[in-house]
């Protein structure tokens, strides 16, 4: 595992899954640009936005990155994260209460880094993929 690859899993792990807002946030760049759920977001504030209203709906996170690839200073991941929906979800089409499953949603994700810090993330996944399965059983 490259040290970039590997510095993105332990982003993943010991920040977003163990529920460490301030972990995960500061392995940001204070200028960052996240690209994400339709949205653009930047810095570290519409970031601790974005974790909070996830961890509100989903417990038990886990990231796993299935294959990698990387060039110069970014690393394209394909990540398979598994969480329960625990708390209401406020979706594109309106809010999902919870409904105690647990879901797994694939997601490509390009994460760019700079000093050792995130730089730029997009991330990208079908959130149909998801909606669906906090839908149906």
């Amino acid at each position: 595992m490259s040290n970039l690859v590997a510095a993105l899993q332990e982003q993943l792990s010991k920040g977003w899954d163990a529920g460490d807002k301030e972990r995960y946030v500061g392995t940001f760049a204070r200028d960052c640009e996240i690209v994400a759920l339709g949205m653009t977001m930047s810095g570290p504030e519409q970031l601790s936005e974005m974790f909070t209203a996830f961890h509100a709906a989903f417990t038990e996170n886990r990231h796993v990155i299935v294959s990698s690839v990387e060039s110069g200073n970014c690393v394209a991941a394909e990540v398979e994260w598994t969480a329960r929906h625990t708390g209401t979800f406020f979706s594109p089409n309106g809010e999902i209460p919870a409904t105690n499953k647990v879901v797994v949603w694939r997601i490509c994700e390009f994460d760019w880094f700079e000093d050792g810090k995130i730089v730029k993330l997009h991330s990208y996944g079908d959130q149909n993929e998801l909606i669906s399965q906090l839908h149906n059983g």
